[in-house]
């Protein structure tokens, strides 16, 4: 009988914005691998990683976004979107205002248009269908005009049922308790620096903190805001992943430098994924 040790994190959240009491359950079995459940009045949602490159579950969910989540967690047979019906009627009203400034619509006709609001019941099953003119006989030949000109271009969008959206939301909830427990240290460097400082060299937390002496050589000079320095990311980040990409389809990944163009590239996508993410923030 072989029994397994895993670390468990239980997580009360209250007071989430109209949200019920959730109950969050972390269970990371070793590095990389582990499962999340998230309950909430009654309901329970559970997803499995195996794979998540070292990272805690913690870390793991903190860095996904909410739909690549909301996918892992939904279960049954429900769908997750639904047609945006409202789109339509905000669509019409945009087009009502748009001809009636050019004048070429008439004013008792817009006006129908402009306060009717069930357009779900006109759209056509198929897309070879007409749109029902829910105005029965009446405007007939203005709402085919309206028709042809306007709602048979129209791609309706896809938005969240209201369960995804309330998923949707437990998510963001989780993600920003999670955000108060996962803390960024920087690691114990008391041993490597003495060891350093007896071998006359720099200690690494110093150079880590301050700069080594080639800092100011290795900073480049269009760098002077943040605005530039993304830039000088996504600079860096495609020229690696260029040569990479180069490499791959030339069959050349045994090529000396490609563990070299390949470890620098994921070094400035981590770099850079986590720059846009602090700057959404601020």
């Amino acid at each position: 009988m072989n029994i397994a040790h895993s670390t468990i994190n239980k997580i009360l959240i209250t007071d989430a914005k109209n949200l019920d009491p959730i109950t969050v359950i972390i269970d990371d079995y070793e590095a990389g691998k582990g499962e999340i459940t998230i309950k909430c009045y009654g309901q329970a949602w559970t997803a499995y990683w195996g794979g998540m490159s070292g990272r805690t579950v913690a870390e793991f969910f903190l860095d996904a976004n909410n739909s690549y989540l909301l996918n892992c967690l939904w279960s049954g047979n429900n769908p997750q979107t639904e047609p945006n019906y409202d789109y339509i009627e905000k669509s019409v009203k945009d087009y009502v205002l748009k001809e009636r400034r050019g004048g070429s619509i008439e004013a008792e006709f817009a006006r129908e248009l402009y306060d009717f609001t069930d357009w779900q019941s006109c759209v056509p099953e198929h897309t070879y269908a007409d749109w029902t003119n829910p105005f029965c006989s009446h405007y007939k030949e203005d709402f085919d005009g309206f028709a042809e000109n306007h709602l048979s271009y129209l791609s309706i969008p896809e938005r969240y049922t209201s369960e995804a959206a309330y998923l949707d939301r437990i998510i963001t909830a989780v993600k920003e308790a999670l955000a108060e427990q996962v803390k960024i240290e920087v690691p114990d460097l008391t041993d490597v620096d003495k060891q350093m400082i007896e071998a006359g060299m720099i200690p690494l937390s110093k150079m880590i903190n301050e700069g080594s002496p080639m800092s100011e050589f290795l900073a480049h000079a269009g760098v002077t805001d943040l605005a530039s320095f993304e830039q000088y990311l996504k600079m860096r980040l495609a020229e690696f992943q260029k040569a990479r990409v180069r490499m791959e389809l030339d069959k050349n990944e045994q090529h000396i430098m490609f563990e070299w163009y390949l470890s620098h590239a994921a070094a400035y996508q981590d770099v850079l994924a986590n720059f846009r993410k602090a700057s959404k923030t601020t």
